[in-house]
């Protein structure tokens, strides 16, 4: 639901602000870019990777899930979900670079911002838990083999 919810909006805003932010998937572009910027574009690297480690929580769940459908799921739902919803707030930002701090919030359209953000917590909360079930179970497996609190 969240990943559709993103790509959505994403497309919702290159149809709304242009295509043309789509240039900067292409590999000239990006070397141009790095040309250009120095050091300051490879700093801006580190938050097109944190963008990413979102996924690494469906890691958590290899238990649930095989690897070849945690594959599957990134590949075909997750990461195309990412780019057009990044490349929706790049093409807002080309005509609202204001709104730079705060872009994915405003750069929702006004009549699905408050389902968005409903399903924003609700998505947080089902994380937060996953996390929760995850460092219970390390510490759980921790106990059991006396790697931890030893007497």
């Amino acid at each position: 639901m969240w990943f559709l919810l993103l790509i959505g909006i994403g497309f919702y805003n290159l149809h709304a602000y242009g295509f043309r932010v789509l240039r900067a998937v292409n590999p000239y572009y990006i070397v141009h870019y790095f040309r250009r910027r120095g050091k300051e574009g490879w700093i801006s690297l580190g938050g097109v990777v944190l963008s990413t480690t979102g996924t690494e929580d469906m890691f958590a769940d290899l238990g649930h899930f095989s690897v070849r459908a945690i594959q599957l799921s990134f590949s075909f739902v997750v990461m195309p979900s990412i780019l057009v919803a990044y490349c929706g707030q790049a093409a807002y930002l080309t005509e609202h670079p204001a709104d730079v701090v705060d872009t994915f919030y405003r750069s929702i359209p006004g009549p699905v911002y408050w389902p968005t953000f409903v399903i924003a917590v609700l998505a947080s909360v089902i994380a937060s838990q996953a996390m929760i079930s995850g460092v219970f179970s390390i510490i759980t497996q921790s106990l059991s083999l006396a790697y931890v609190f030893q007497k």
